[in-house]
This record gives C-alpha cells, sequence and structure tokens, in this order.
C-alpha cells in the first residue's frame, strides 16, 4: 500500500512541476517576443531618424519599415505567415475610398497558384488586389543567366 500512495504522490508532484515549467515556459515565450517586438521598433525608429538626417523627412515618410515577428517563438509557419501579412496590412495599407477591386489574400499557396487565380479573374473582367502575389517575383530565377546558354 505504500508504494502505490508514495506513486501516486510521485505523480502528483511530476504533474504540478510539468505545469510549472509550461507555464513559465509560456510566459518566457511571450515576454520574448513582446520584447523583441518592442526592440523591433526602436530599431526601426532610429533606422527612419538618421535616414531622415540624410535623405530628408519627407522622403523617408515613403518608405515603409514594416516589422515581422517570426514564428521563433510562437506556433509553426502558417502562423508566421500569418503573422507576416497581418504586418503588412497593418503598416503598409492606407485607408482609401472604396473602389470596385477585390480584395484576395490567398494563405500560404505556390506562384502557380497566385498566377491561376489572376487568370480566373482575368476571365471574369475582375479588378483585383492580391495581398502577397507571389507569382512572379518567386516564379522566376534570382538573376539573368550571365552564360551564352540562357536556360530561363
Amino acid at each position: 500500500m505504500t508504494t502505490i500512495s508514495e506513486a501516486i504522490t510521485t505523480i502528483k508532484k511530476a504533474e504540478n512541476d510539468a505545469d510549472k515549467l509550461i507555464e513559465d515556459t509560456e510566459m518566457k515565450s511571450s515576454e520574448m517576443i513582446d520584447e523583441a517586438e518592442s526592440e523591433a521598433k526602436k530599431i526601426i525608429k532610429k533606422a527612419k531618424e538618421e535616414l531622415a538626417e540624410k535623405i530628408g523627412a519627407e522622403a523617408i515618410e515613403k518608405i515603409k519599415i514594416v516589422p515581422i515577428s517570426t514564428p521563433s517563438f510562437v506556433e509553426t509557419h502558417l502562423k508566421g505567415y500569418d503573422n507576416a501579412v497581418k504586418a503588412l496590412a497593418d503598416f503598409v495599407a492606407e485607408p482609401s475610398e472604396p473602389n470596385e477591386k477585390i480584395n484576395i489574400i490567398p494563405g500560404m499557396v505556390n506562384p502557380g497558384d497566385i498566377r491561376e487565380i489572376k487568370h480566373i479573374l482575368r476571365l471574369m473582367d475582375l479588378e483585383r488586389i492580391i495581398l502577397t502575389d507571389i507569382s512572379d517575383p518567386f516564379d522566376a530565377p534570382l538573376r539573368p543567366s550571365t552564360t551564352e546558354y540562357k536556360p530561363y
């Protein structure tokens, strides 16, 4: 009977320790994210101030610097992609008058998928705004070939 009682006590202690470990990890991860975002905003502000001295305050207003938290501390690469798209919308989008365009945020798809979405919308004669249109930059070589043989 003593062995079972001791085992139950040990299991309960292990559960408490595990709960405490998880809470600490979540708190540390959250603190690291908040700290990283805060630090990123400070760095961006300082960089813009220094750049404004070189190129002027008016020119610096046209430059958008988007702080994007990577998924290092938060969930998966899918969450990281969502964070990136949200950051683009938060920092780059500006209020404007309504237009007749369709806004599309396709999620994590390949360049061919984006190209097909654009093709379908052209067939329907619809104008669109695609947030993260990767069809051209990610579906092409990084730079033109410098050899005589041009595979692209």
